[in-house]
């Protein structure tokens, strides 16, 4: 049996895409831990964890990273 591992938005308040990012998967079954970047996760460790990524939101999801926009094609293939 496989293992379903809910997935973790990584973002910030008023963040329309963060927003979407957590609707989307909501949507699609998934049960989203949400971690606001600067209060659940600081900004350093945020950076060392997604080296390049200067934007939010990231989302981890079946042992990958996402942005919005690669999660959003992902779940529509």
């Amino acid at each position: 049996m496989n293992e379903i591992i809910n997935p973790t938005v990584y973002g910030q308040a008023s963040c329309q895409f963060c927003t979407a990012a957590v609707k989307l998967l909501e949507a699609n079954g998934y049960t989203v831990n949400y971690l606001t970047v600067g209060k659940d996760i600081s900004k350093e460790e945020y950076f060392a964890k997604f080296p390049g990524v200067r934007t939010v939101p990231m989302i981890e999801f079946m042992n990958e990273s996402f942005s919005y926009p690669e999660l959003k094609a992902k779940m529509s293939t």
